[in-house]
């Protein structure tokens, strides 16, 4: 994956046209940080979980189950966001064009369940070791992560992958935010 395009804003300047957002567009904080959360360095069972900041990319969605950022959870999880809940369907009908209301709902979705004192749990499931925390907020919600590093530069963050309002997560709370 390539390195992620910053933005002055949760929504930004769409890059590289207004009509298309380049998928790695990174979706700030309502509140106007790029980030939406920092992750804590965490070792557990064996694997070490990196500090690294969380950020919300405009994303892909490619079908069910497969995808990652806005695009993916506005496509999935659209019903569960407040803000789309009470502005209706019609915002986020075609998730490759939202409206700017559609992508602050899911950023500010996403910033809710990403406060500090969250937990943070883990299902170990992954074979290559590549285990994918999720962040659990208590009747908010649950954001799952992927860790990644920025080809040029090396940088390691967490991609937001999706987010949900289910908190009933299967694997071990192993940390908190």
């Amino acid at each position: 994956m390539g390195k992620p395009v910053p933005s002055s804003d949760a929504l930004g300047l769409w890059w590289p046209k207004p009509s298309e957002p380049h998928f790695l567009h990174v979706v700030g904080h309502p509140q106007g940080a790029m980030t939406m959360c920092d992750f804590p360095q965490l070792v557990t069972k064996g694997h070490v979980f990196q500090a690294a900041p969380v950020i919300l990319l405009y994303g892909k969605h490619w079908k069910k189950n497969k995808g990652f950022g806005v695009s993916h959870i506005l496509e999935e999880h659209h019903n569960e966001i407040p803000l789309v809940k009470k502005l209706g369907r019609v915002v986020s009908t075609c998730p490759r064009h939202p409206t700017p209301a559609a992508v602050s709902a899911v950023a500010q979705f996403v910033a809710d369940i990403c406060a500090r004192y969250a937990d943070i749990a883990c299902e170990y499931a992954g074979m290559r070791g590549d285990h994918r925390p999720l962040i659990i907020k208590s009747r908010k919600g649950t954001v799952v992560l992927e860790y990644r590093q920025c080809n040029e530069t090396a940088s390691p963050y967490y991609s937001v992958v999706t987010a949900m309002s289910s908190t009933k997560a299967k694997g071990t709370v192993i940390g908190a935010l």
